[in-house]
């Protein structure tokens, strides 16, 4: 005879997951808010601090699906976060999903509306009292067959069942609440494209920003930002209904789901690394096309917008991360060794490479993910030690250590988001409160400029700089007699690589914009239809520029007058000293 005792007291409150889900919501909310405001630096961040916080919390309802035998205080601390992978018991939710199971010829379980006759015993590891033949159970489809009547359920049953939904509605129930999630926001963004346009129109607001079809991008991109924060979900709860195949019609869905958002964020991370890779080939730096072409931004920046420039391609080991980490959930729960030990692998690795790339775009955010990453790496370990451990005491213990720990990173998690959501949403400029990425376009952007008035005023000093490495793009075609005679700031300097009536020449291709937009036009003083000439083309072979009576400095030259007549419309040609 067995008897259990309880004080009724649990870590499983719901209010703790409406606390939680409130506070992601108001980061992704006043994310939003500042990023229609303009302070983009502020909603980065307070929108990468939400997604750390939801990913963690995902993480820990993923732990509570698993189908190890862990303690109570474990199991009921992870279900507070459920909500997260759409176990959630709504009213309605479940009348659809039991209609269309039986709709589609499917059979429902029966296992809550039968507690009168059933025992249900949630799975425990046993204990040295259990001998014989008796003590052997067959797990089939979460549930194992007990003598007398009883079901032993364990893993993702066992967390439907307290959430208390039926084993055959849970896959239903997780796809529902993610349609009715994309659906709802999307819809509230439709609202808020709705007034801004009638702000607009009203004169109260930049018309400009209303254009259709650059609210047309930001829509699709919210779009996939929600496939993203749903993938674990979609990950696990898909698979999952192919090994317990509750009617045809749900696996078909489960096929289409899983498909097509998988086959969206893999093209999503295919385009962001041609991207990347193009803007490396061309411009010597991924940031240059990935953070200046808006509408890829927009569009596909979900997935890069939080990490370092360098780390582009970390996206795809988020995408096989989650992948992989759903397959093992899934598809191993009738084997809870196998499943934790994969997941032990997976969360090993994962700690090493985000220790070792460290993507994302500042030291605070990067201390915060690497922190989640920690707590979940401990959290397999001690998943481990539960599923082989035998003394009780020993794994309570370890339960209680488990809970403290979580609860403590959540806590710090949500005050921090608190703080800065609100600030966000209160301060006159949030930005200033969030320092520039590193890579911030510095070392992409054009250095002609510099190059130029720095081999101006080394010429004008008459001591060159030494070290100053000669401008690649320009060819001395000086014949070899008398190359002697220029300077390496003579080559470098704009009065050697131009013509009569020809521009200075840049490094950069004039037919692309520095900043690529929509409707971005150059300006540039450098651009021309011709090619910059070389020093043979405008002077005579064999005769150095200083040995014609120029001077090196422009301040103090006076016979280059065609140059200037030609292009006096140029800011560089203006001011003291060009005037006459």
């Amino acid at each position: 005879m067995e008897a259990s005792l309880s004080n009724s007291k649990s870590v499983y409150q719901q209010a703790v997951g409406w606390v939680i889900a409130l506070v992601i919501g108001l980061g992704l909310a006043s994310s939003g808010i500042a990023s229609i405001l303009g302070y983009s630096h502020a909603a980065l961040h307070v929108a990468a601090k939400s997604l750390a916080l939801f990913g963690f919390v995902q993480s820990q309802a993923i732990l509570g699906m698993t189908s190890v035998h862990m303690p109570p205080i474990v199991e009921s601390w992870t279900q507070n976060f459920q909500w997260s992978m759409g176990i959630m018991h709504l009213g309605f939710i479940q009348k659809i999903a039991n209609w269309y199971l039986r709709a589609t010829g499917g059979t429902s379980s029966t296992l809550l509306s039968d507690l009168e006759n059933t025992s249900v015993n949630v799975l425990k590891r046993k204990r040295s009292l259990d001998f014989g033949a008796g003590a052997l159970m067959k797990r089939e489809s979460g549930e194992g067959a007990a003598p007398d009547g009883s079901k032993t359920i364990y893993g993702i049953v066992r967390v439907g069942f307290k959430a208390s939904i039926e084993r055959t509605d849970i896959f239903m129930t997780g796809f529902i609440f993610i349609m009715v999630f994309i659906g709802f926001t999307m819809l509230i963004v439709g609202l808020v494209r709705l007034v801004s346009g009638l702000l607009a129109k009203s004169g109260k607001t930049d018309s400009t920003k209303m254009d259709s079809s650059t609210w047309a991008v930001t829509m699709k991109g919210i779009l996939l930002r929600l496939i993203l924060m749903c993938y674990p979900a979609v990950c696990v709860l898909c698979l999952w209904e192919f090994a317990s195949h509750d009617s045809p019609a749900e696996v078909i869905l489960a096929v289409a789901m899983l498909l097509s958002t998988t086959a969206i964020l893999v093209m999503a991370a295919v385009r962001i690394i041609r991207k990347a890779r193009r803007s490396v080939e061309i411009y010597k730096s991924p940031a240059f096309m990935l953070q200046n072409d808006t509408v890829f931004l927009n569009k596909w920046g979900f997935l890069y917008a939080h990490h370092r420039s360098p780390a582009y391609y970390f996206v795809t080991l988020m995408v096989v991360y989650i992948f992989v980490k759903g397959i093992f959930v899934a598809l191993c729960q009738p084997s809870s060794s196998v499943q934790i030990a994969a997941l032990f692998v997976i969360e090993v690795l994962m700690l090493v490479a985000v220790c070792v790339i460290r993507p994302w775009m500042d030291k605070k955010t990067n201390i915060m993910n690497i922190s989640v990453t920690s707590i979940n790496f401990l959290n397999t370990l001690l998943l481990l030690i539960f599923n082989f451990r035998e003394r009780d005491m020993a794994t309570s213990i370890l339960g209680v250590i488990l809970f403290v720990y979580n609860a403590i990173l959540t806590l710090i998690l949500l005050i921090v988001i608190f703080i800065a959501s609100i600030m966000a949403l209160v301060s006159k400029n949030p930005d200033n409160k969030y320092q520039v990425m590193k890579d911030d376009g510095s070392s992409i952007m054009s250095r002609t400029h510099m190059t130029e008035l720095d081999a101006l005023g080394a010429a004008a000093r008459g001591s060159p700089d030494q070290n100053q490495k000669q401008n690649p793009f320009v060819h001395n075609e000086v014949p070899p007699n008398h190359a002697n005679s220029l300077q390496a700031s003579d080559r470098t300097s704009p009065s050697h690589m131009t013509g009569a009536n020809h521009s200075p020449s840049s490094p950069l291709d004039p037919s692309v914009p520095l900043f690529p937009s929509s409707d971005t036009r150059s300006t540039s003083p450098y651009e021309s239809g011709d090619h910059a000439l070389s020093p043979s083309e405008y002077s005579p072979p064999g005769v150095s520029p200083v040995n014609r009576g120029y001077n090196v400095s422009p301040i103090r030259t006076p016979s280059p007058h065609a140059y200037r007549a030609a292009n006096n419309a140029s800011p560089w040609q203006r001011g003291a000293g060009y005037e006459h």
